[in-house]
């Protein structure tokens, strides 16, 4: 529209229980990882990053299916400019990690890790096409 525009913020957010979580790549996820964060967290699909960066979602995951490099090549930046952080699942530098993705408010991001330490990310075979 016409309105200036805004500068977005992730959420103030601090605490897991019960946060708005986006899930990318569901049907791909290991049993252990979708039970794992469903305890914890509200884990809904139609979330994204784009979320994250508007405050809308605690964080993202995207698991199971890894992404390609042009798949994430933008989010530490995005994600960053809102005042987020973005690494893998194990905390690494998401470019160069795993092609899984933790993107959140920055305040929970080290819980995330925590929760995920350990989880195996995929299932083991991926469904037919």
């Amino acid at each position: 529209g016409d309105a200036a525009p805004e500068r977005l913020t992730v959420s103030a957010r601090r605490s897991l229980r019960g946060a708005p979580v986006g899930a990318a790549n569901l049907s791909t996820w290991s049993e252990e990882l979708l039970v794992t964060l469903h305890r914890k967290v509200w884990l809904m699909s139609h979330l994204g990053t784009t979320e994250v960066c508007s405050g809308r979602a605690a964080a993202d995951v995207i698991a199971g299916y890894p992404m390609g490099y042009e798949d994430i090549a933008t989010l530490p930046l995005l994600i960053g400019e809102a005042g987020g952080r973005v690494t893998d699942l194990e905390g690494n530098d998401v470019l160069t990690g795993t092609g899984h993705v933790l993107a959140t408010n920055g305040h929970v991001h080290d819980e995330m890790l925590d929760l995920l330490r350990g989880l195996p990310y995929g299932m083991r075979e991926m469904p037919p096409d």
